[in-house]
């Protein structure tokens, strides 16, 4: 999940807003849906004024202040009327909660994280400083702690659907389909109606091979709700698994119609491109997919395979410049700007942890067979290529593309 999306779960998740406090004596700073964000912000300035002349709290209007700004994406602006009000009262939790959704929308977990903490250290009970912190956990992929966070958000409220959703992917990741498989389950009998429970459980069956019962998932995703995005994109790895590649394409293109917004689609849309020749198309998906996180190392590497197939320049040395290199996948890189051997790549995709180590060697020589194909050396990017293709989960990109490079070789994958 990219810090954009995680920031907009953690805001929609908010119990604790604005309404709660004194309504401001001015309407223009009020709760009116008829007002522009500029004549909100207007009315809250002119609260703030007036309470600054009289001595008397300005929290609520620059808590409103701050919700306009960070809609309109003045995210400095927003985090400036927070730290305010909570330089006031560190225990204003509704403003700590909110900040730290704007440090999401800004690409700062730390802050975030920093925010929720003292949430939590205030309020153990507090549901969506839980949730939000889980999924911060959940996308540093430590999962246990993840877990740990849901359960207690769950203990507080059982029905918590967004918290059930969110512990059964914390449990694929230590891969407990299990454990994982319940909370879909528990997630549907909460919300029958709702698409969150079915696209859940049909990931678990994704994960386990079972393509008819994810498919049946799907559809009844899309049935509940015939604007699941969700349920198309899910759809499309059934249909692209079962070697439906027109109809995954238009699933895809059916989920990016719905949320058009959201920049993992176009990444998926991109792999399909990529499976069957077309590099262009790829590679435009690839760069739009990175719009809202160009420090994507993965995508940055994945930008390159299409551009160097599509006999485009290669951008990533200037794309690494502003990239972490020392953590995984970064060594790719190095070794993709020959900055490293592929010896040396290999020593260090080798980890303790047995499912780090899998998914290492299955990128390492994934991406070093793209190399070697983009070199002209076919039969070293074959013995690659196919040692990725046995070493590669089925559910990784790296997988399904080795296949179809291997065939485009004339081998049978």
């Amino acid at each position: 999940m990219t810090p954009a999306a995680l920031a907009l779960a953690v805001a929609a998740s908010l119990s604790m807003g604005v309404a709660r406090a004194q309504a401001p004596s001015s309407a223009t700073c009020g709760n009116e849906e008829n007002l522009s964000l500029e004549d909100r912000i207007a009315g809250c300035t002119a609260v703030i004024e007036a309470a600054a002349a009289s001595q008397q709290s300005d929290a609520f209007a620059r808590l409103r202040r701050a919700e306009a700004y960070a809609l309109k994406g003045q995210l400095d602006l927003a985090i400036a009327d927070y730290d305010r009000i909570i330089e006031r009262d560190p225990n204003d939790l509704a403003a700590r909660l909110r900040r730290a959704s704007v440090y999401l929308l800004r690409r700062d977990p730390e802050a975030a994280t920093a925010d929720f903490d003292k949430i939590i250290a205030t309020d153990r009970r507090n549901v969506d400083a839980l949730i939000g912190r889980a999924m911060l956990r959940f996308a540093k992929r430590d999962f246990d702690g993840a877990v740990a966070d849901y359960g207690q958000a769950l203990r507080v409220h059982p029905e918590n659907l967004k918290a059930h959703v969110g512990r059964s992917r914390a449990y694929r990741g230590m891969r407990d389909l299990d454990s994982a498989m319940g909370d879909c389950s528990k997630a549907i009998e909460i919300g029958p109606q709702r698409d969150d429970g079915y696209v859940c459980r049909g990931e678990i069956y994704l994960s386990k091979s079972d393509l008819d019962r994810a498919a049946a998932d799907f559809e009844r995703a899309i049935q509940v709700d015939a604007k699941s995005s969700r349920g198309f994109a899910g759809m499309a790895v059934v249909q692209q698994r079962r070697g439906e590649i027109d109809a995954a394409m238009a699933s895809l293109n059916q989920a990016i119609g719905l949320d058009p917004k959201n920049f993992g689609l176009y990444r998926s849309r991109a792999f399909l491109y990529l499976e069957i020749g077309d590099v262009q198309d790829a590679a435009s998906d690839f760069s739009r997919s990175l719009e809202p996180n160009p420090r994507d190392r993965y995508v940055q590497l994945w930008l390159d395979v299409a551009r160097r197939r599509s006999a485009q320049p290669s951008q990533l040395a200037e794309a690494a410049k502003g990239l972490n290199l020392s953590a995984w996948p970064g060594p790719i890189i190095k070794f993709y700007l020959g900055e490293i051997t592929f010896s040396e790549l290999m020593s260090k995709a080798d980890d303790a942890d047995p499912s780090k180590l899998n998914g290492q060697m299955c990128t390492a020589n994934y991406f070093a067979g793209e190399l070697a194909l983009a070199e002209k050396d076919s039969g070293k990017a074959a013995k690659l290529l196919g040692d990725a293709v046995n070493i590669c989960p089925e559910s990784f990109a790296a997988s399904t593309v080795a296949r179809a490079e291997l065939r485009s070789l004339g081998m049978n994958p």
